[in-house]
């Protein structure tokens, strides 16, 4: 401990750090250091002033960013939502229904599939209060379940719980139970082939 310790209380606790000085001969940092609160002198007709005139150089111009594939994508989508916009919740429920029917016919409890059933009918009287951005992810979860595709599915399922929990939490959990068991039923089917 080469540095000089502050005057003060010598009485200081075993677990007190050394309260060191931060210059040598004792005088404060705050005399040194830049002040950067001041204004700029800066003219309004553009011109720099005589004083600054090295650093008030314009920045580089940036070129346009490049035209990528994402971007045209993006511009093809939006252009997209005002065709199919309206979502048909006649053919989503027949969906639901029948994938409801296909886990009864297999021999799934009956306690469970009532209970998907009725969270269906919560789905279905939602339906009118649901965020355009809902409507339109659900018609694609019903796509996908529709046409087996139950991971693709759940990941929907996940990401509508996680983007609007207040407006599906009441009617996800039985479209949450309901791709659990297709993808076990799948899994029995695959078993026994």
């Amino acid at each position: 401990m080469s540095q000089s310790t502050r005057p003060g209380n010598r009485e200081r606790g075993w677990n007190d750090p050394p309260e060191f000085l931060h210059s040598e001969n004792g005088t404060s940092a705050q005399s040194k250091r830049t002040v950067l609160n001041q204004r700029v002198a800066h003219s309004f007709d553009g011109k720099p002033t005589e004083k600054n005139t090295e650093t008030l150089a314009e920045p580089p111009k940036l070129a346009a960013p490049p035209i990528s594939q994402i971007n045209s994508k993006k511009d093809e989508e939006s252009s997209q939502p005002a065709v199919s916009n309206e979502v048909d919740l006649e053919n989503i429920e027949k969906i639901l229904n029948e994938s409801v029917q296909l886990l009864k016919d297999s021999g799934i409890a009956a306690k469970i599939c009532d209970d998907i059933s009725k969270r269906i009918k919560i789905f279905v009287n939602s339906w009118p209060k649901l965020n355009q951005t809902v409507k339109q992810r659900m018609a694609s979860l019903v796509k996908n379940l529709n046409n087996k595709e139950l991971k693709n599915a759940n990941d929907l399922h996940v990401r509508l719980m996680m983007d609007f929990p207040s407006e599906v939490s009441q009617w996800m959990v039985g479209i949450k139970k309901l791709i659990f068991e297709m993808i076990e039923l799948e899994k029995i089917k695959e078993e026994n082939q």
